[in-house]
């Protein structure tokens, strides 16, 4: 017969529930700092492999993309077209091994808004895996990212707005 001591079991409970949210603190610490400190400057595969898995599936309103050498090309790629990009993190919720974290993205485009800053607020939802994200979603309004950006498409934009208000 085994006899456990109970305030010895919670007292372990308590350190493995604090060791867990340490790890997600720590994923969730790592995603935001890759985010801030990427650019068309130092992006690399390695930059990227640190916090995302071999096997990562990203999506948001224009892509989904599986692979960490896709997840790659797709940045290398956007981060060389705009002249700055800065995160700011709002709030997070998360749980064992997923995180929710709302942001504003402030970047420049030479081609959009005359090459003056756009603000976007979204949400990234992440999944993780042996401390690696390998499920990414963004959320964010396809519109104040792009669209409304465009001239032509800007003024259809604002015309089927005030259509709808």
């Amino acid at each position: 017969m085994t006899v456990t001591n109970q305030s010895s079991t919670q007292s372990s409970n308590q350190s493995n529930m604090k060791m867990a949210e340490n790890t997600i603190a720590n994923n969730i610490d790592g995603f935001k700092r890759l985010y801030n400190l990427m650019n068309r400057e130092n992006i690399t595969l390695e930059l990227i492999k640190s916090v995302y898995g071999d096997n990562i599936n990203f999506q948001d309103c224009f892509h989904s993309i599986d692979g960490i050498k896709s997840l790659y090309d797709y940045f290398d790629n956007l981060y060389s077209n705009v002249s700055f990009i800065q995160f700011n993190f709002i709030n997070q919720w998360h749980d064992d091994d997923s995180a929710m974290i709302t942001w504003e993205m402030t970047y420049k485009h030479p081609k959009l808004n005359q090459g003056k800053n756009i603000v976007v607020k979204g949400a990234s939802e992440l999944i993780f895996e042996d401390n690696k994200i390998i499920k990414h979603r963004d959320y964010f309004d396809a519109g104040s990212l792009l669209y409304e950006h465009i001239p032509l498409l800007k003024r259809i934009i604002l015309f089927l707005k005030n259509r709808m208000a």
